[in-house]
């Protein structure tokens, strides 16, 4: 199991659009796991890695860029 990514290393991990766990995802957003795990449902763009999608095992990872474009566009949506 790899190290979690945590202050300048998880922003970097961002800004160079790597994929990130929803905690990270989360951290970087400054909220919840769960809101990410809601967002996600609503379809915030992920990839899923494991068996298949939403199957046993199988876990989201996030482009930051993809996340935020999808955030923006709700945004000015809702406006």
């Amino acid at each position: 199991m790899s190290k979690a990514r945590k202050g300048t290393e998880l922003h970097d991990a961002a800004t160079k659009n790597l994929p990130l766990t929803q905690a990270e995802l989360a951290s970087v957003f400054c909220c919840c796991k769960e809101t990410i795990q809601s967002y996600t449902k609503q379809g915030m763009p992920c990839i899923y890695l494991g068996a298949r999608k939403g199957g046993k095992g199988s876990r989201p990872v996030y482009r930051y860029a993809d996340c935020m474009a999808w955030l923006e566009k709700r945004t000015t949506h809702a406006e």
